[in-house]
């Protein structure tokens, strides 16, 4: 199975990007799911890893940064003993460099059916990210002189030592709806689908003139289609991103609704959109999809102002000279470029704007 995310292509960090995929045979010894390299100057966070177990009890193991075993659970001893449902044990695990999810079957005998979900939430560090990250990971940090002007200048080593420096807002729960001016969703039944053929789900989304669209969820309910024979790795669930296609990739019996009647569950993410977001199925089942097969497919995005923050941060560009020439102001008067760099202002994270003393 391949690793559909690439940290390297993430353009408006933060961001969080679902893996909801078929592993298929795990064999004897362990056999690797994902592995992620070399992805500068961001670092990685891997979150809510689930694996469904077969017929044996699996040992999960997530390496990274030259650790052998960051994390290490066995399947039967987890929470979820089925795929339906919530995964009711949030995991995490920070890498810098590198990392890697492998599964083995502990009975000897290989298993088959696999499947595994988790996220890779990516982040480009400030310099009060690196300062905390130097010392989970016990890695040195080369700090550039201009980080570490703005160490001094801010007495950033001071608010880490204290340990009030602003933690970063897990992008998966709930917490990220106040981000929004509105929650917006798109829900349809989905009709017949021909064989090698693909549907836009809800048509495709423009972002007007100085908006964010985030992609924040997607749920899809596929029983029907299941118990009349879609198997694995036949039809994929895609999002495209501005300028990027295929920008997500997701096995759709995968997904948690796959064995439950309802909706009421789905795959977190927080994908950011400037231009465009398009959410599609495509069918390569080698069989058409009929409509009488029932499929659902659901997902929630959050509206806001693209605002000066976002724009430096992202060294997005403005559309409007006055626009621009307001950025410049505002920053020469706040610093506000230096402040996002030194981490003691976010794009998500409206109450840090008291650092600007205002």
């Amino acid at each position: 199975m391949p690793a559909y995310v690439d940290p390297k292509s993430v353009n408006y960090a933060p961001e969080s990007l679902p893996e909801s995929q078929n592993v298929g045979t795990v064999a004897v010894g362990g056999t690797v799911v994902a592995r992620y390299m070399d992805w500068p100057p961001y670092y990685v966070e891997m979150e809510n890893l689930v694996v469904e177990h077969g017929a044996q009890n699996e040992t999960v193991i997530v390496s990274a940064d030259g650790y052998a075993r960051k994390m290490h659970y066995h399947t039967r001893a987890d929470p979820l003993d089925t795929w339906a449902g919530n995964h009711v044990s949030p995991n995490k695990v920070l890498a810098r460099d590198s990392m890697e999810l492998m599964i083995n079957p502990e009975s000897g005998v290989a298993d088959t059916d696999i499947t595994a979900r988790w996220n890779m939430s990516v982040r480009d560090p400030t310099v009060l990210d690196k300062l905390r990250i130097q010392r989970v990971t016990n890695y040195p940090v080369n700090f550039t002189a201009a980080e570490r002007a703005l160490i001094e200048k801010y007495d950033l080593e001071a608010i880490r030592d204290i340990g009030v420096m602003p933690r970063n807002e897990n992008l998966l729960g709930d917490n990220v709806f106040k981000w929004f001016d509105e929650i917006q969703q798109v829900a349809r039944r989905i009709p017949a689908i021909a064989n090698g053929e693909e549907l836009v789900v809800g048509g495709e989304l423009k972002v007007p003139y100085e908006k964010l669209y985030v992609l924040l969820g997607i749920s899809f309910d596929s029983v029907a289609a299941t118990a009349s024979g879609l198997a694995a790795s036949e039809l994929w669930i895609k999002v495209d991103r501005d300028a990027k296609n295929d920008y997500i990739v997701m096995d759709a019996v995968t997904m948690p609704e796959v064995t439950a009647a309802d909706m009421t569950d789905g795959v977190r993410m927080f994908v950011p959109a400037l231009e465009k977001m398009r959410v599609r199925l495509d069918n390569q089942s080698g069989g058409d999809i009929a409509a009488g097969d029932a499929l659902n497919l659901r997902f929630i995005y959050g509206i806001r102002d693209l605002t000066i923050i976002d724009h430096l941060k992202w060294n997005y560009p403005f559309f409007k000279e006055s626009d621009e020439a307001r950025a410049i102001e505002l920053d020469e008067k706040y610093q506000i470029r230096e402040r996002i760099a030194a981490g003691l202002i976010d794009n998500y994270q409206p109450a840090q704007i008291q650092n600007l003393k205002l």
